[in-house]
C-alpha cells in the first residue's frame, strides 16, 4: 500500500531530522506528513502535523513556511466543514501576507483561491465571486494555463450560483480564446 509507504518514509525522515537537530527539515517533513494524512482522509492527523510544522515556522520566523501551513490548515478545516477554524486560519494567512515585503503572484493567487473557496462554502457567493475575479486576474498575470482553467471554472460556477449565466458564458468564451492564443504561439 503506497500510503503506508509514504507515511513510513516520512517517519524515517522525521527521525533523521531529530538525530541531526535540523529543525527546518523537521518542519518540512511535518508539513509533508500533514499532506499525506490529508490525502488519506485522516484530517485530525493532518491538522496535528501541520500545526507542528506551523509552530516551527513561527519559531524560525519563516514567513513562506507559515504561508504554506496556513494555506493547508484552511484547506484541511474546509474539508472538515469547520468554517470557524477555516476563517481563523484564513485571517492568520492574511496577516502573514501583509507582513512580507514581496508576495509572489502564485502566493496571492493561492490566498485568493482559498478565500474564494471559503466564502463559497459558507454561501456568500457574491463575495466569493468578487474574490474569484481577483484570482482570475492573478492567473492571467502568472500566465499559467492550469491556474487560468481553475479560475475560469470557479468564476463560471459562482456566476451560475448567482444566476449570472451570461457572465459565466462570456468568461468561458474569453478563456477559450485566451488559451487558444497561448496554444497557437
Amino acid at each position: 500500500d503506497w500510503s503506508s509507504d509514504v507515511c513510513s518514509s516520512d517517519l524515517k525522515c522525521l527521525e533523521v531530522s531529530h538525530k541531526t537537530n535540523d529543525i527546518e527539515f523537521e518542519s518540512l517533513v511535518l508539513g509533508n506528513m500533514a499532506i499525506s494524512y490529508s490525502n488519506l482522509g485522516e484530517l485530525n492527523k493532518a491538522i496535528k502535523y501541520q500545526k507542528q510544522a506551523l509552530e516551527i515556522a513561527i519559531q524560525l520566523d519563516n514567513k513562506p513556511g507559515q504561508l504554506v501551513a496556513y494555506e493547508y490548515l484552511c484547506s484541511i478545516y474546509m474539508n472538515k466543514k469547520d468554517y470557524v477554524q477555516t476563517k481563523y486560519y484564513l485571517d492568520k494567512y492574511k496577516e502573514v501576507i501583509e507582513q512580507v515585503d514581496y508576495v509572489s503572484p502564485n502566493t496571492a493567487y493561492e490566498y485568493h483561491n482559498t478565500q474564494s473557496e471559503y466564502y463559497d462554502a459558507i454561501g456568500e457567493y457574491q463575495k466569493a465571486f468578487d474574490i474569484a475575479q481577483i484570482q482570475y486576474k492573478l492567473a492571467q498575470e502568472m500566465g499559467e494555463i492550469h491556474a487560468l482553467n481553475r479560475s475560469t471554472l470557479v468564476i463560471s460556477e459562482l456566476a451560475a450560483r448567482l444566476n449570472k449565466f451570461e457572465l459565466a458564458y462570456e468568461r468561458s468564451e474569453e478563456h477559450t480564446s485566451e488559451v487558444q492564443s497561448r496554444v497557437d504561439i
